[in-house]
């Protein structure tokens, strides 16, 4: 018989929780904490709607009471989610395999990996990991977690945006990205690591683009018309598509920049949704030899957005809510970068590794620097270059741009001209409230960096360039698309946007002149010469 008829359906309302479907779900936890699931009698149990619901999952507290072998009374307190259900659901299986990967595979054994190898006193900032299943069939789907509000957690509010929840929140990130990159140097590498987790997913890398001609090209090509397609569909983003557009000519070439300025060695374990309400915190006692302080211990909830990828990515969610909040403090930003790092390096020396092991800037500043032209890839590839690979209509929007460039040419001449009409935004855009998403990205690059970082590499782009006495290094493949062209821009563009102008004066001439003729009528000389 398949397991699928072993195990018990997952309640969908209060009134079908039941001590025998606990029992099966708590099964693994009892055995973890050496007891005997037949030895267990669960003496009564309360489950309530979780206050808090989200919009893809239903959520529910159970609180339970129980003995082992007829001994003392114990408690414990579980956090079922279970997964959107219906017709809807079906857009959300992927997120639901991830989180069951997350939960029952990925982060196990980090922990496990953590217990073996690590030195110190560490643990991954997540909740205990009661069960997790998902096959899909809505009928046997659960995901359960301690209860951590029982354990003294609070979410996020609004007033933790402060340098004490920042702290908390960068420590969490550093146990979670060091334990993975020392778990990936365990195993030989990205490729060994995608291989033992196959249901986790890789974030998109600029090599990507750099390897593939036909992807360079698609890039080179649609460039200047998408900056163009954005900034006149929302006139809010000029000040970054007229920066982006001045560095058209050296983009490859700062791409190569990027991809040799060791990214590669910061992709590990990724949250994916690090903003900051899915931080939970508590107070905590800290014993220093002789003195006791407070603390804040934070822990990351909701896994379903993990993946491979660059610490920046988890970064990016977090850190501007902050900056943004303290934005007085000008230093902030080169606070939390440099703290960070000081803790990868302090997780990274509990499993007997230094930063120069997993190549690494032992200089913090300069891993900080890292951090920041992974900032500019971040908001690079999602805004700009994979929006371009997946335009649905490149050729109606590289002709859209060719007619836009000559209206604006013709008015800078002061000739008459008429502004193509707009793609619309279907034909360009994958995703309904793109124009929305670009504007939050772009802000939040331009916020951590990003952009002053990104001038900075064509800067010195621009200098070597000047000094280098035509030296071919720095006009390598980068440049190949440059004159390299699909068919449809090598059709002439047709007059008829002139025609029409010229038929639009033709008609205000024809209107103005009837409306002369009639005035003129008004006064007839020749009816007062015949009186």
């Amino acid at each position: 018989m398949g397991s699928e008829f072993v195990i018990p359906p997952t309640p969908t309302c209060v009134e079908e929780f039941s001590k025998e479907w606990l029992k099966y779900v708590m099964d693994d936890w009892f055995a973890k904490n050496d007891i005997k699931t037949e030895s267990v009698d669960i003496l009564n149990f309360s489950a309530s709607l979780n206050s808090l619901q989200g919009l893809l999952s239903t959520t529910y507290i159970i609180d339970i009471d129980f003995t082992v072998n007829n001994k003392d009374e114990q408690h414990k307190s579980i956090f079922l989610k279970v997964p959107l259900t219906g017709p809807s659901a079906q857009n959300f299986k992927a997120v639901n395999v991830r989180e069951n990967s997350m939960l029952g595979q990925v982060l196990p054994k980090l922990q496990h990996f953590i217990d073996e190898n690590c030195t110190d006193i560490l643990s991954l900032p997540i909740p205990e990991i009661i069960y997790s299943h998902y096959c899909g069939d809505e009928i046997h789907d659960a995901f359960i977690l301690q209860n951590l509000v029982a354990e003294g957690f609070s979410p996020f509010k609004d007033g933790d945006l402060k340098e004490e929840n920042l702290k908390s929140c960068l420590e969490c990130l550093a146990q979670l990205h060091g334990t993975g990159i020392a778990y990936k140097l365990s195993v030989g590498g990205k490729k060994q690591l995608l291989a033992e987790f196959p249901d986790m997913q890789e974030q998109a890398q600029i090599r990507d683009v750099l390897d593939k001609r036909d992807t360079r090209k698609c890039v080179r090509r649609n460039y200047l018309p998408f900056l163009k397609f954005l900034e006149i569909s929302d006139p809010g983003l000029l000040n970054y598509t007229s920066f982006l557009a001045k560095i058209e000519q050296r983009l490859f070439h700062i791409f190569k920049v990027l991809n040799n300025s060791g990214l590669e060695n910061i992709i590990t374990l990724c949250h994916g949704d690090s903003k900051p309400d899915n931080f939970m915190f508590r107070k905590i006692e800290i014993d220093l030899e002789d003195m006791e302080c407070e603390g804040l211990e934070g822990i990351l909830i909701d896994w379903q957005g993990g993946f491979l990828g660059t610490v920046s990515n988890d970064l990016m969610w977090l850190l501007p809510p902050f900056l943004e909040a303290n934005s007085d403090n000008r230093g902030l930003l080169d606070f939390a970068l440099e703290y960070y790092s000081t803790q990868m390096n302090y997780v990274l020396s509990s499993f007997g590794k230094s930063a120069r092991d997993v190549n690494l800037p032992e200089n913090l500043k300069d891993f900080a620097k890292i951090i920041k032209r992974c900032f500019i890839l971040e908001f690079l590839n999602v805004v700009i270059i994979n929006p371009i690979i997946q335009i649905p209509n490149p050729p109606e929007l590289r002709n859209w741009y060719r007619k836009r460039i000559r209206h604006e040419e013709r008015i800078k001449e002061g000739k008459p001209s008429k502004p193509p009409a707009l793609p619309q935004q279907e034909q360009i855009f994958t995703r309904e409230h793109f124009l929305k998403f670009a504007n939050l990205y772009l802000k939040v690059g331009y916020v951590l960096g990003g952009f002053q970082e990104l001038n900075a590499i064509n800067f010195e782009l621009v200098r070597e360039s000047m000094f280098s006495d035509g030296d071919a290094k720095h006009t390598p493949d980068a440049d190949e698309h440059e004159h390299d062209i699909y068919e449809d821009e090598e059709i002439e563009l047709s007059d008829d946007e002139e025609e029409e102008v010229k038929e639009e004066e033709a008609n205000e001439v024809s209107l103005l002149t009837r409306i002369i003729r009639w005035i003129l009528s008004l006064f007839d000389c020749n009816k007062y010469k015949a009186e």
